[in-house]
């Protein structure tokens, strides 16, 4: 078997996570199993609920989140299965400012803002766990576009440590 970067990618990090994400036909599966016991400063946890009927409600209301087809966890095992995403800008083919500019203007501007407007359960918000460069693309059409998984039910301490964490990762 060769693989294809172009239209796989793994990920692991030892005592964490493994992740496997590839395209089939005309959409792309994520798998991610995870390993951790409890929470670290990264944000990652084995704690992870996805919670599936309100990315569905939320993938209705806004144009930024890709359509999810299927999803199913088996034990730590989580998979996605979501519809291609075209015309995705090349972040690395681009400037740092222009980079920052549009994280600025669509996660920052647009996405938190109507986060924190969004419906909330127990006073928690429901939002993306892991907004980073991955995770985080903006379209040539201009749409910033978060993929499916790591999106779950977050604390307001939770996200507001998710904002600063990802602020961070952006603008070094």
């Amino acid at each position: 078997m060769v693989l294809d970067l172009k239209t796989i990618s793994v990920n692991s990090k030892p005592g964490s996570h493994t992740q496997l994400t590839y395209r089939e036909k005309d959409y792309w599966v994520k798998e991610i199993e995870m390993y951790l016991t409890e929470e670290n400063h990264d944000l990652e946890s084995n704690s992870f609920v996805f919670d599936y009927e309100e990315y569905q409600r939320l993938q209705f209301t806004v144009d930024w989140v890709p359509e999810l087809y299927e999803y199913k966890q088996e034990n730590n095992k989580h998979t996605w299965k979501y519809s291609n995403i075209e015309n995705i800008i090349h972040r690395k083919k681009r400037s740092y400012s222009e980079n920052i500019k549009d994280f600025g203007k669509y996660f920052l501007g647009e996405i938190v803002p109507f986060i924190l407007n969004y419906k909330r359960k127990h006073g928690q918000y429901f939002f993306h766990i892991d907004p980073g460069f991955g995770n985080f693309v903006v379209t040539e059409t201009g749409y910033c576009l978060l993929e499916p998984n790591n999106w779950q039910w977050v604390t307001e301490d939770k996200f507001d440590r998710i904002i600063r964490y990802t602020t961070q990762k952006f603008i070094k």
